[in-house]
């Protein structure tokens, strides 16, 4: 940390500031992470107003810059099959995590069904079309399955 403060002095525009400033990351960081002011101002023999200035300056800058680079979360890897090895027969399972949780509602399936007009047919386009992305999502996972046990 104290290497990463010293890149950054080089943003103080004044030669005693940053002279004391490098002085306190170098020998005094424990003091200035006390915030022990009085201590620093002795060892350095300068008043603890001006100890104070350097400090809060210090403070300002950034112990891990870094930081900003990086990613802020870790995208994790979801497989979609689990492998297991069963009393020595591979076995491999979709992995319900990925497996999405939706369902066509039945109860308003069949109320549609019951009332059909032509008032109603985007309704029953909806419907329909919501089926077939039920019936798309049920055959990926079973063809991501075939793949996994043939593999």
């Amino acid at each position: 940390m104290g290497e990463c403060l010293l890149l950054q002095l080089s943003s103080i525009d004044c030669p005693e500031t940053r002279s004391m400033a490098q002085t306190i990351i170098t020998h005094h960081l424990s003091a200035l992470a006390a915030r022990d002011v009085a201590a620093l101002a002795r060892h350095l023999g300068e008043p603890p107003a001006r100890v104070e200035a350097v400090c809060d300056r210090i403070r300002r800058l950034d112990p891990r810059p870094g930081w900003r680079l990086g990613a802020s979360q870790v995208p994790y890897v979801v497989p979609d099959v689990i492998v297991k090895k069963v009393r020595g027969e591979w076995t491999v399972q979709l992995n319900p995590a990925v497996v999405p949780k939706v369902r066509l509602n039945q109860v308003y399936a069949n109320l549609f069904q019951r009332h059909r007009t032509p008032a109603n047919a985007e309704l029953g386009a909806h419907l329909q079309e919501a089926r077939w992305t039920l019936r798309n999502v049920e055959q990926r996972f079973s063809t991501i399955l075939d793949v996994a046990e043939a593999i």
